[in-house]
């Protein structure tokens, strides 16, 4: 048998300017991006699975890791990620490991709870994640 689109799309969205694309650019001390640093951004990524430290909540569950790259490739440290369909909470971990803001959003409220106690109480940085329920 052969697996036939085995694929994920992820949509980017933006306002008032294009999106980053900081795919490993370096920059002097003067904040310029120094010439040959940085790699192009292609149309898919290696699917890096999870280890056993994040917990397997959600069904359709992205990698941490892949989450990662995506967000350190398309925003700055300090930006703001909004996860329509927060799930797990795995877009939140990565936001928070990679210094950005986040907004997720969830209706089914046993994946919140699961997101909220396992996920996202993670401290490695002396914070734990903010989570309000409904």
């Amino acid at each position: 048998m052969r697996v036939v689109g085995a694929t994920e799309r992820a949509l980017l969205f933006y306002r008032d300017r294009l999106p980053k694309f900081r795919n490993g650019v370096q920059t002097d001390e003067a904040g310029r991006t120094i010439r040959g640093t940085g790699h192009m951004v292609f149309d898919w990524f290696s699917w890096e699975k999870d280890g056993k430290d994040i917990p397997k909540i959600h069904p359709a569950q992205k990698p941490v890791a892949v989450l990662k790259k995506l967000i350190e490739t398309f925003t700055d440290p300090g930006d703001v990620v909004i996860d329509p369909c927060f799930g797990s909470g795995s877009t939140a971990r990565a936001c928070i490991e990679t210094g950005r803001s986040f907004y997720g959003f969830e209706i089914n409220k046993e994946f919140y709870r699961r997101a909220k106690e396992e996920m996202c109480h993670y401290e490695p940085y002396g914070q734990q994640l903010k989570l309000e329920g409904i």
